[in-house]
């Protein structure tokens, strides 16, 4: 009995065991699980069903992603199947309408609107009239008139027309070039609704040359000529190009330039003549010109002036004795 007071009376003079021993209860989370048979089995020290709980909730968790992941495959999966039948269906559209507006007998396809139906039809009555020239001189005007057909151009179309130093070759050349400059301006006439005069589209340098013998007078001449044809026209023909001196040929540079040309709606046509057979490419008129002009120019200026005169060579074969006879004065 003596023993009992005496407990109790620690106790009593030490409440903080009794807080502690309450606190380490509740810190053990098992020791409130109903579940747990006894208390040996529930301690830390044998850990036989902490590790249980830890085993069994990752499990649980692992099924639960793993169904999710299932169920948002099942959805994807026909979804991807779905996406890749339209695109194979529309890949095969595509190229049967390629294929079906790619015509045959060495025509070009364009697109089916009325600006290139025009242009077109422009080709066609050129083909009656010059028979002998190749089908590449036929595909180098379309191309040239299909990249200014639309309303706003980013740049001018270049022509580098080449032929023999002959006086058939010369005047074929001309009645071609003053024949495509003409039509242009009807063409674009119709479409634009303009009304000019195109009287006169030809630049004569060997005229210029003759007249004036400094380089620099011969530039400003050249400038003015062509600025004011094509301030009323859409087209200018320029030749012979070899007459041009290199300083004034650099002028060319500003009218063919791809982004800052200051008639973007229009077809530059540039004729010039050899007195030897050049082959048929225009890696060789490209050496030609940088002969004519490197020289005086340095190799940098003359490819900078090269690249924008020679980008698109059309060769010229000359035409019968009615066709040569043709006089290019009136234009």
């Amino acid at each position: 009995m003596r023993k009992i007071q005496k407990k109790h009376q620690i106790v009593q003079e030490n409440p903080l065991m009794e807080i502690t021993n309450a606190n380490a209860m509740d810190s053990n989370p098992i020791t409130h699980d109903s579940s747990i048979p006894s208390s040996n089995e529930a301690s830390f020290s044998h850990g036989k069903n902490t590790a249980t709980l830890i085993k069994h909730i990752p499990q649980s968790e692992s099924q639960e992603c793993w169904l999710r992941v299932n169920c948002n495959n099942a959805f994807l999966y026909p979804a991807a199947i779905i996406i890749l039948l339209l695109a194979i269906c529309l890949g095969i559209k595509m190229a049967d309408r390629f294929t079906f507006s790619n015509g045959y007998n060495n025509k070009i396809s364009t697109p089916l609107n009325p600006s290139n139906h025009q242009v077109m039809e422009l080709i066609n009555e050129m083909k009656k009239t010059f028979s002998f020239q190749k089908d590449e001189t036929w595909i180098s005007f379309l191309a040239a008139l299909g990249s200014v057909i639309e309303e706003k151009p980013s740049q001018p179309a270049v022509l580098l027309f080449i032929g023999r130093n002959t006086p058939a070759a010369i005047r074929t050349m001309q009645h071609v070039a003053t024949t495509l400059a003409i039509n242009i301006n009807e063409l674009f006439h119709k479409t634009n609704s303009v009304n000019t005069n195109f009287q006169g589209v030809t630049v004569q340098v060997d005229e210029i040359t003759d007249l004036m013998q400094q380089d620099d007078a011969i530039k400003q001449e050249l400038d003015e000529q062509i600025r004011s044809i094509l301030s009323k026209s859409f087209s200018v023909v320029i030749g012979p190009l070899q007459k041009i001196p290199p300083k004034a040929a650099m002028l060319l540079h500003g009218f063919c330039d791809n982004f800052m040309a200051p008639f973007k709606k229009s077809v530059i046509i540039l004729t010039a003549t050899f007195d030897y057979e050049i082959p048929r490419n225009s890696k060789a008129i490209e050496r030609k010109l940088h002969g004519l002009w490197d020289p005086t120019l340095g190799v940098d200026k003359s490819a900078s002036i090269v690249s924008r005169v020679a980008n698109n060579v059309v060769f010229i074969e000359p035409e019968t004795d009615s066709i040569a006879s043709y006089d290019i004065g009136g234009a």
